[in-house]
């Protein structure tokens, strides 16, 4: 998938109650600086700050995440080629919504000062009014 094409998924997925960010850190790979994804964050107002290209390890907490969560989204995909971006939102409610065995917080909790809903699907409710 084509990082135009990301964007534009992202801007129709709903993100299950979380927030955008007001900043993301990346490095400067070409992936992250084209001017698509320029333009989505131009557009949602959210801050770039860039590290070192190409250099895990000025990122190190990021990076272990980012292991984590495509291990998740893996085991996710065995199934379900083609829909990693509707399988990625799933991987990170879940992320977002465990406990870390390193400090026992749930990251959702500590970002928002609550403890996260469980997502409710909800069918077109415009025909029983």
């Amino acid at each position: 998938m084509a990082v135009h094409e990301v964007g534009d998924e992202h801007r129709q997925t709903p993100t299950n109650g979380t927030r955008i960010p007001s900043e993301i850190t990346c490095d400067n790979g070409k992936q992250f600086i084209g001017s698509k994804v320029t333009e989505f964050l131009e557009d949602h107002k959210i801050k770039r700050i860039l590290s070192t290209p190409y250099h895990p390890c000025a990122n190190g907490q990021a990076e272990s995440k980012n292991k984590t969560i495509i291990q998740n989204l893996k085991k996710k995909l065995e199934n379900v080629k083609g829909k990693w971006i509707k399988m990625l939102l799933k991987v990170l409610w879940a992320y977002r919504t465990t406990p870390k065995s390193s400090t026992g917080e749930i990251p959702f909790s500590l970002v928002y000062g609550s403890e996260a809903l469980i997502p409710v699907e909800v069918g077109d409710l415009s025909a029983k009014f």
